[in-house]
């Protein structure tokens, strides 16, 4: 069964992007819900850290430096 939704036009021309031929907005929603991933796809995104900050990071989480919400106060302040 249809159901009618109201939603906001930037969200429209958002879902009218991307949308593909032959594909209905409710296929569109389906499609983005399903590709929402997974924790995995975090998976090896630290790889490239360099071993000093990598081990900084490593510290602030276990506690052994300081608390975790300090060092990424810290770090949020040098960007």
């Amino acid at each position: 069964m249809a159901k009618a939704i109201a939603i906001a036009d930037d969200v429209y021309e958002m879902l009218s992007k991307e949308k593909g031929n032959g594909e209905s907005f409710s296929d569109v929603i389906r499609r983005l819900r399903r590709g929402r991933g997974s924790l995995m796809d975090c998976y090896g995104l630290w790889g490239d850290i360099p071993e000093k900050e990598f081990k900084e990071m490593e510290a602030a989480i276990y506690g052994l430096d300081r608390p975790a919400s300090d060092e990424l106060k810290r770090r949020k302040a040098w960007r």
